[in-house]
């Protein structure tokens, strides 16, 4: 087990989503943020997916797109994604319907934690060693804005409980892999992907979400 402690991230999410899946810098992403229509990854660009893919890999993808959509042909299950559940554009309501499921829009309500969550667990159960190794893409919604605490966690605290639910489907997570025999090979990184809003501690870094250091 390979656990990667200290990454250093850009100061918007999209620049940081793009660079991981891509493995480019955020230069060659354009400095916009990503809406449907606006930016992409070029699909002349193959994805780690992509290159995964070509020694027998499947890969997962549930959680927050955030990374440019012109065509269908820019969905995660066109670039070498065996399955995707989530969202595309880069904020929007933790219990709306206007997701997405492969190649269609996916209308379920559900807290997005426990939907990312329950499905990625789902996927791994059901993966087997005899279906090769895997990749799997979790980019969290939570605690990105409207904070808004999980089913059954007080209204007032909401930023603590998006933690603690994000941490339970990580420890399972952790269990599972353990329990199929998979830790021991298997590099996992836990990320932000841009650094903590103003008011927030990025100690030892300076600075802010959005905010350029020199």
């Amino acid at each position: 087990m390979c656990v990667c402690v200290c990454v250093f991230v850009w100061q918007i999410q999209f620049h940081n989503l793009s660079r991981f899946l891509t493995g480019r810098l955020p230069l060659h992403h354009g400095q916009m943020l990503s809406e449907y229509t606006s930016d992409d990854m070029d699909l002349r660009w193959n994805l780690i997916s992509q290159k995964l893919s070509t020694v027998g890999y499947t890969s997962y993808w549930f959680g927050k797109g955030h990374t440019g959509y012109k065509s269908t042909a820019h969905l995660p299950t066109h670039r070498a994604f065996h399955n995707f559940t989530g969202f595309l554009i880069g904020e929007q309501s933790y219990t709306s319907n206007d997701r997405w499921s492969g190649d269609f829009p996916f209308n379920d309500t559900t807290y997005s934690n426990d939907l990312y969550g329950s499905q990625m667990l789902t996927a791994l159960r059901n993966h087997q060693d005899q279906d090769g190794p895997f990749f799997l893409y979790l980019p969290w919604q939570a605690v990105h804005l409207p904070h808004t605490a999980p089913p059954g966690w007080p209204s007032h605290d909401p930023y603590r409980g998006m933690l603690w639910s994000t941490d339970q489907y990580m420890g399972q997570l952790v269990q599972l892999l353990k329990q199929k025999g998979w830790w021991d090979n298997t590099f996992l990184v836990y990320s932000a992907d841009n650094g903590g809003t103003q008011g927030g501690n990025n100690y030892p870094l300076r600075g802010y979400k959005r905010t350029y250091v020199v």
